[in-house]
């Protein structure tokens, strides 16, 4: 697709991998920059974008919102479910004619039936793609899902636990295999950066324009004009988020759940450092 003078100078920054990774933090970090617009999950808007008394996180209902209000009309009255490839490349190209921001961040990710989008807008799009290959500890995201899901007398239910913790290592496996599989094919527009060494040590230098300098744990992310995500996270409708590690999960876990998803994930999880092999 041929640019034009609107879309010239853009970036589209896809965050891949599964979801509870931290990449609303991660978003809402970024949206500190000045020319960094953060949207969140593109993919959910649809859910959203008829409910005009919802709120984005800019502050603003999404009849008042600079961004969503302003699409056209028949992107606002999607059918309420995930975006089909064609209405997300439809929104994103709408996007960039409405900001003048250098970066568009889409936080959408390649879980389940997200697995090649990525593919689908980088062919399509008319402004690049970078992706960021975000990636957590499989037992953090199982055992926050566990306590998302599982709330009240099935938290403490044993199968019920085991039987989450297991679809779900298998899909964060699937989400994280198909952010593997677009690095092989675009290597030179993709990187992939471990979220809990992220607020340890800071933005890589192929990042670093998206970001603030030096480690990024006790960052105050204030609400600003730059972020417009209107699903995901409850975090990302916060006035003010102080950038914390979340460790909990390493206490709260079971062992038997940590066992669980140790053994269906551990190729990965070897590849991405959460496990320390002894010699």
């Amino acid at each position: 697709m041929a640019r034009d003078n609107a879309q010239a100078g853009k970036k589209l920054v896809y965050l891949a991998g599964y979801g509870r990774s931290g990449s609303t933090v991660l978003g809402r970090i970024m949206s500190l920059q000045k020319g960094v617009l953060d949207l969140g999950e593109v993919v959910m808007a649809p859910r959203f974008l008829d409910r005009p008394k919802h709120y984005c996180a800019c502050g603003e209902q999404l009849m008042a919102c600079r961004i969503w209000s302003t699409l056209p009309e028949p992107l606002k009255h999607l059918p309420h479910t995930d975006a089909s490839l064609k209405s997300h490349l439809a929104m994103l190209e709408s996007i960039a004619t409405l900001t003048d921001h250098e970066f568009i961040i889409d936080s959408s990710k390649t879980a389940r039936h997200n697995a090649f989008r990525p593919f689908y807008l980088r062919r399509h799009l008319s402004y690049p793609l970078q992706l960021v290959h975000l990636v957590r500890d499989p037992r953090a995201c199982v055992w926050s899902v566990i306590r998302w899901r599982l709330r009240g007398d099935h938290v403490h239910r044993h199968a019920y636990q085991l039987g989450v913790a297991a679809l779900t290592a298998f899909s964060w496996i699937g989400a994280n295999l198909a952010a593997e599989l677009y690095r092989f094919c675009h290597h030179e527009a993709s990187v992939r950066v471990n979220y809990d060494e992220l607020l340890q040590r800071g933005f890589p230098d192929s990042l670093k324009s998206l970001g603030p300098v030096g480690r990024l744990e006790d960052v105050v992310i204030e609400r600003n004009e730059n972020c417009h995500s209107m699903g995901g996270n409850e975090i990302r409708n916060r006035a003010r988020v102080i950038v914390e590690q979340d460790t909990t999960w390493k206490a709260q876990i079971p062992k038997s759940v940590r066992i669980l998803v140790t053994a269906l994930t551990w190729p990965l999880m070897l590849r991405y450092g959460f496990l320390q092999v002894r010699r």
